[in-house]
């Protein structure tokens, strides 16, 4: 299907109108039965140039499109909602702990913030799909019919971590495609692309068809063209004879020249029309390496945080007149922790033994924290939903002080507002825990 040996480059776009138009004026073809990913360069025939839409922006436009028709229908497995997103953001801001996602109210109202990436891409993850699979296994109403909801979040996902891949030495599905993974990872885009193509909207019509059809195009446009270039750069002949150990196709995308703008404006006192000189000694300042970073605002930003501390008043949270102090435990007056935060409570132990074990020589004090029997119990079933053979299973001892912890702060924290926006919250367990 593709043309004989040649040289090639790629050109890199995001889902513009234009853009597609120009791409079919050149020689692609946006047809779901006929799709064309490369064309001729116009000043060389020999010459080919390989189309890829920016995978950030494809996957805001397929969040648009999901919140859009609330329903998405995956043939033979079942109906996508996006409904389940809500209910999980709600289920998760009732419990006030989360299934250890980045889920957030912004994620759901993003209207406002349309371009900012991370909403979108915390959404379409593995994290994220893993939580509605636990609360439709323990029976929570609303998430009897997730499967499919899970199934698309964890798909766009992974097609978007081999597109936007960094380094060799990511995890997973992050880790930029190599030799040794080239051939199933070939495999994996080429069923995903026909996955796309499929996706149906509530009335039964195929995505591809309805005016929210850029992403998919896009997504599978760039998927024939990474496999195209996987198989001359990585498993063909490469450029000059010689194969390229890794393909990193974060080099793809657009978010280079974005940082790169984001570092001009910021220069500038973030003016949007810089002068000529301001331009050259932002310009000379960015290779000098000096100022690298993004602004904190920037929509290319994925790994940033979420949290918005927000202090209050102490008489809020806690009033040192209230408690008496006593000669026996209130221990039974703590709130009673349900299945839900029993279950992320022993996955958060076994965050905290995780990072203590490489701290600690004794091999006593280490058997304490870990229960090497891996009991299955009710409050595991997250955990090991979650393990992938790395996790570790904390002891007994461990969880109890974690859930313990919990129930204080729930007694000391409004159900309002979030613990990290508590000001001196240590002080008001200190002096909890003395009374």
């Amino acid at each position: 299907m593709w043309p004989g040996d040649f040289q090639q480059i790629f050109w890199r776009i995001d889902g513009l109108s234009a853009n597609l138009k120009t791409l079919q004026n050149l020689g692609c073809s946006f047809d779901d039965e006929n799709l064309n990913s490369l064309f001729p360069h116009p000043a060389n025939s020999d010459l080919y140039v390989a189309a890829v839409f920016d995978p950030c922006h494809m996957l805001k436009l397929a969040r648009n499109c999901f919140s859009e028709y609330q329903t998405i229908v995956i043939p033979g497995v079942g109906k996508a909602k996006w409904q389940h997103i809500q209910h999980l953001h709600s289920k998760q801001a009732s419990e006030g702990l989360r299934l250890a996602n980045k889920l957030t109210q912004a994620h759901i109202n993003f209207q406002n913030q349309k371009m900012k990436v991370r909403l979108a891409v915390q959404i379409f993850s593995s994290s994220c799909a893993s939580a509605p699979e636990f609360l439709r296994k323990q029976g929570v109403v609303g998430f009897s019919d997730s499967v499919a909801t899970e199934t698309l979040l964890r798909t766009l996902g992974k097609v978007f971590d081999i597109l936007n891949s960094r380094t060799q030495f990511g995890k997973g599905f992050k880790s930029a495609t190599n030799r040794n993974n080239a051939e199933w990872r070939i495999r994996f885009l080429e069923e995903s692309k026909n996955f796309l193509l499929n996706l149906e909207d509530s009335t039964g019509k195929k995505i591809v068809k309805t005016k929210r059809r850029t992403f998919v195009i896009g997504l599978c446009v760039t998927i024939d063209s990474i496999v195209y270039l996987l198989k001359k750069l990585l498993l063909g002949d490469g450029v000059n004879g010689i194969c390229l150990k890794y393909l990193p196709t974060y080099k793809f995308s657009q978010d280079n020249i974005e940082v790169m703008f984001g570092i001009i404006r910021r220069r500038g006192g973030w003016s949007n029309n810089p002068t000529a000189l301001q331009f050259s000694y932002a310009f000379r300042a960015v290779l000098s390496h000096v100022g690298v970073v993004g602004s904190r605002s920037s929509n290319v930003l994925v790994a940033d945080s979420d949290d918005i501390l927000q202090p209050c008043e102490p008489d809020d949270v806690f009033v040192e007149d209230s408690f008496v102090s006593v000669d026996h435990s209130y221990c039974s007056l703590l709130p009673v922790l349900s299945s839900y935060v029993d279950n992320v409570c022993v996955y958060i132990s076994g965050f905290v033994v995780r990072r203590l074990l490489p701290r600690l020589k004794c091999s006593d004090c280490r058997s304490l924290l870990v229960d090497v029997t891996k009991r299955s119990a009710p409050d595991t079933c997250f955990l090991e939903l979650k393990d992938r053979g790395g996790l570790v299973c904390p002891s007994r001892g461990v969880v109890r002080i974690v859930q313990t912890a919990e129930r204080n702060f729930r007694t000391l924290v409004p159900r309002d507002k979030p613990i990290h926006a508590i000001s001196r919250l240590g002080q008001w367990l200190e002096n909890f825990c003395q009374t």
